[in-house]
């Protein structure tokens, strides 16, 4: 018997239905469950540098990702519901208003996104002991390694070259990709009227789903296609030498609008780059695929590690970097700038 009745699922940027293992946990820990993703209206306003959060190109990826997933739900029998609000708000009235004590979500590396969910289970660990009690999961699946393996290796982020030497040298798994869907699935949840108000029409949906990439179908289905028709050709050995090209759309792998929407896993890529290297043979250019998803992996922990210091000017050093050429020694900057303004430098 599970031991929730009710539980919640929010889809953050893992649109995808394999290798979700927060996903998993949920559907194998409760008899019911909703499933849901949220809009954040502060993502649409613009803000510093006159730049929203949410542009239009992908906002449009994301509600064609949105539609690809609610399809394979329906496939399962279930529903996905699509709301909009501040996400704190919204997940605190949906659980009280539909009485869900298992919440659960993909862990992020964000500070934000970390720091709102932290708020969240603060909120809701106060609340009276004459209610049920809500418990919060959340599991890493966008990255390679877990936490524990990770914290393995010690003192590694002093740059990217310490955190990969030591990586490759520990000889760390990557696990598979982990299978999702349990045999026996909890209910669907629908939401009842009090929470209904917090969904999205179906009208801002088509109003939205506009300007789509020609070159880039979204969704899980798509992203599947696409990482196994690539590691079909041998762009995997010459990817390398074309990664930097300004042209060409088979010059790189064009895996990452998927994976920052979460539509496939690093570990699907990875586990789809050692199969090809397995059939193929290994090359220099294979190895960089790798090479590149270990920065993604660095940058990812880091993020975790620091937290809002991540962007800071300064970053990590002591002192913020001289960025005016008045600063600079004997007046180097000054002349090499005044050379470079009217194209004048020696290599011009």
């Amino acid at each position: 018997m599970s031991p929730h009745k009710k539980a919640l699922f929010c889809f953050t940027n893992d649109l995808r239905l394999s290798d979700n293992p927060a996903l998993n946990y949920v559907l194998q820990h409760t008899e019911s469950v909703a499933l849901v993703y949220i809009f954040n209206p502060q993502d649409f306003i613009a803000v510093r540098y006159q730049q929203a959060a949410m542009g239009q190109r992908r906002l449009c990826f994301i509600i064609q990702s949105l539609l690809v997933l609610k399809q394979q739900l329906q496939g399962y029998g279930h529903q996905l519901q699509i709301l909009t609000g501040e996400p704190n708000s919204v997940l605190s009235a949906l659980i009280k208003n539909e009485g869900f004590t298992l919440v659960g979500r993909t862990a992020s590396a964000g500070y934000i996104e970390q720091h709102n969910w932290q708020r969240l289970e603060l909120q809701w660990s106060k609340v009276s002991n004459e209610q049920a009690s809500v418990n919060f999961i959340s599991r890493w699946s966008n990255s390679l390694f877990d936490a524990e393996q990770i914290s393995s290796l010690g003192d590694v982020f002093t740059s990217f070259s310490c955190f990969r030497r030591k990586l490759e040298k520990s000889l760390l798994p990557v696990a598979k990709p982990c299978q999702t869907w349990p045999q026996q699935l909890p209910k669907t949840v629908g939401l009842t009227e009090a929470s209904a108000q917090f969904k999205v029409s179906k009208d801002w949906l088509s109003d939205n789903n506009v300007g789509a990439s020609t070159l880039f179908k979204a969704g899980e289905l798509a992203a599947k296609q696409h990482l196994s028709n690539y590691f079909l050709t041998s762009l995997p050995h010459s990817y390398k030498a074309t990664r930097n090209a300004l042209d060409g759309f088979d010059n790189s792998t064009k895996f990452s609008p998927y994976l920052a929407n979460g539509n496939m896993s690093a570990r699907q890529v990875w586990n789809a780059l050692k199969h090809f290297e397995l059939e193929q043979g290994p090359s220099e250019s294979s190895y960089w695929i790798g090479f590149e998803l270990l920065w993604r992996e660095y940058f990812h922990w880091l993020a975790q590690r620091i937290g809002v210091k991540l962007f800071q000017f300064k970053g990590m050093a002591s002192s913020a970097p001289l960025t005016s050429f008045f600063c600079c020694h004997a007046g180097f900057c000054k002349s090499l700038t005044t050379s470079w303004a009217p194209g004048a430098t020696s290599d011009s």
